[in-house]
């Protein structure tokens, strides 16, 4: 066990105690030759960003939020890249190398010669990071032989550092419209990585094929070797467990109750979207003259009869304010939604690894997570329940799959996948379009051994769409099928999108419901965790589950529009493979830890900023 001095010790190595004075200097200086390269790139390069604001998604360019000019910029990579090769030179040569650059720099200032300035600006960071990695390979992958080993250190201390304080300025400062120039440093350098977001999220769509393509390079090399998923030990205790969950839960209704405090919502009372169809939907309801004429809305009228569950529960919850439903639906479905999403979360995720660290940390990215941020935003108030119920359902599905004896997992499968349909028949479709290809794969990679568990999932995925089909039959609204057909064709979901296809992805991460999609920190961790899981077969489950959920990604990539594409990705568990990536850098010692806490926090920080302009 880690004594306090020992923790001063590690700690201390981190800041650089006990490495000589041109060590520390030179990782500090590169450190800030990374910031002030990033900030340059992106005004040179004129870098689309999407500013969420008040509701808002902005487009602009980068150079347009930023107070300071691009020659500022430029001068502070130049003094740096310059300074950098000093420290680092130990003969002559390469001091008077770096002197000569020095002076060809200054002569250019000097002149007004731009073109010089631009190329060493450009190409100073690509440079040192390349001698740094020639550095590496001659000494046999020894990142210690590297004299800037602590610049990582040092960034990874940034980042916690601007996260936290951007944490703050949202909540005290940021709940106000105030879009022009960005002063919140954090946010600065979230917009430049945003601008990779849609390439985040392709990777993650086709982790698998990218994955199966990579692998012969990547077993030949030694990075296979750091793509274990090593056990940590794990001292939680019950109590402590119930503790974490509870402490998260809190977290996620702290983050859908703070756009209610927003002083900007007075141009705009309500803080969903969809939240105005549910109170004209529950207004039909209430004032029904009678039992037939209640129904006929619910199971027919009512958006097609699509999600009549949903809206009986949402009936209680409009009575707590009987005279404003909007306001009774906007206040307390995400603050039940949120907690639950939490519950379930941990659940599933502790179902598929079967480890607690990794369910208590998909536990606090769900609190944060897309789901809860959008269906706090758009009002996707029938699908946020579906959601639930479709991971509930899931949880039973694994179960019975580990213990085909156990029937009662499968009968809690059957009915909560029944349920499902009357919740969001979207959903529904996704979830037993997911269910028949995971079976099937499992079955072929001899995951699932027994044919008779397989006829028996497949007959009840059966038997669900018969259902279906003689729900439409008895006329009882169109079902999932026939409101599926109806939005492919409302759409324009179809080969026709094909050419629209990058734009629609960079659509859905950047602009359509805020942008939320865009968090550039939680999208790399998934794909860092898809990739994780692709190598380490000991975890077929859990691979499976999550490869399966993002490939399904591909054909509203190629086929769907916007729309479509976000509905789909909404139901993607983006947590649980970005925990597994956190789960995996906790395992490199003390800069894993840091690393691991500068990455969450980036997460949380990105979420209340964004819920302070819901």
């Amino acid at each position: 066990m880690l004594t306090s001095l020992d923790l001063k010790s590690k700690f201390g190595s981190v800041l650089g105690v006990g490495y000589s004075w041109k060590e520390i200097s030179g990782s500090v200086v590169l450190t800030a030759l990374a910031l002030f390269y990033g900030i340059y790139c992106a005004f040179h390069f004129q870098v689309d960003i999407y500013l969420l604001d008040d509701r808002t998604t902005y487009h602009d360019v980068f150079s347009n939020i930023i107070i300071l000019e691009i020659e500022e910029y430029r001068i502070a990579v130049n003094f740096l890249f310059v300074l950098w090769f000093f420290l680092n030179s130990s003969k002559r040569t390469e001091i008077i190398c770096s002197l000569i650059l020095a002076g060809i720099l200054v002569g250019s200032y000097i002149l007004n010669l731009s073109v010089p300035t631009e190329v060493v600006a450009i190409f100073s960071l690509p440079t040192i990071l390349s001698i740094i990695f020639a550095k590496i390979l001659i000494s046999h992958g020894k990142i210690t032989a590297t004299p800037n080993r602590l610049a990582v250190n040092y960034l990874v201390i940034i980042a916690t550092g601007l996260g936290a304080l951007s944490i703050i300025i949202s909540l005290l400062g940021g709940m106000t419209s105030n879009y022009a120039k960005v002063t919140d440093p954090f946010l600065i350098f979230y917009l430049i990585l945003a601008y990779f977001s849609p390439i985040l999220m392709f990777l993650c769509i086709f982790s698998v094929l990218i994955n199966i393509i990579t692998r012969p390079i990547i077993q030949k090399s030694r990075i296979i070797r750091l793509l274990h998923l090593d056990t940590l030990p794990q001292f939680y205790t019950n109590r402590s467990l119930v503790l974490f969950i509870i402490i998260f839960m809190i977290v996620s209704i702290i983050i859908v109750s703070i756009p209610h405090f927003n002083p900007a919502r007075q141009d705009h009372p309500n803080v969903s979207v969809d939240v105005v169809y549910y109170e004209t939907w529950i207004s039909q309801l209430q004032n029904s003259s009678d039992a037939s004429q209640f129904l006929e809305g619910l199971l027919v009228e009512i958006s097609g009869g699509d999600r009549p569950l949903s809206l009986l529960l949402m009936l209680p919850v409009a009575s707590f304010y009987p005279n404003d439903i909007s306001a009774s639906l906007e206040l307390i479905m995400p603050l039940v939604l949120a907690p639950s999403l939490v519950l379930v979360m941990f659940l599933l995720a502790r179902e598929l690894t079967r480890n607690d660290s990794i369910a208590i940390i998909c536990s606090f990215l769900s609190a944060i997570s897309f789901q809860v941020l959008i269906g706090t935003y758009s009002g996707y108030y029938a699908n946020w329940i579906g959601l639930i119920m479709m991971y509930l359902s899931f949880i039973f599905l694994i179960r019975y799959i580990r213990n085909s004896n156990n029937h009662l997992a499968l009968y809690s499968f059957a009915a909560l996948s029944l349920a499902l349909l009357f919740i969001h028949p979207y959903t529904w479709s996704v979830a037993i379009i997911f269910t028949f290809i995971f079976v099937l794969v499992s079955y072929f990679l001899r995951l699932i051994k027994s044919r008779r568990i397989i006829a028996i999932i497949c007959l009840i995925l059966l038997s669900l769409v018969v259902f279906d089909v003689v729900k439409i039959a008895l006329g009882l609204g169109p079902g999932a099928i026939g409101r599926n057909l109806f939005t492919i064709e409302r759409t324009g979901t179809g080969v026709d999108q094909i050419e629209d296809r990058w734009s629609n992805l960079v659509r859905t991460v950047q602009v359509y419901v805020g942008g939320i999609y865009g968090n550039p920190f939680l999208l790399s961790l998934a794909f860092l965790g898809c990739t994780l899981l692709f190598y380490n077969s000991n975890r077929r489950y859990t691979t499976h589950f999550v490869l399966i959920f993002f490939s399904i990604g591909i054909i509203p990539l190629f086929l769907g529009d916007r729309e479509i594409l976000a509905r789909i990705m909404y139901l993607v568990p983006f947590q649980i493979p970005a925990a597994i990536a956190i789960f995996w850098l906790m395992k490199w010692g003390v800069l894993g830890m840091s690393l691991s806490v500068a990455l969450l926090l980036s997460i949380l920080a990105a979420s209340i900023r964004i819920a302070t302009n819901i």
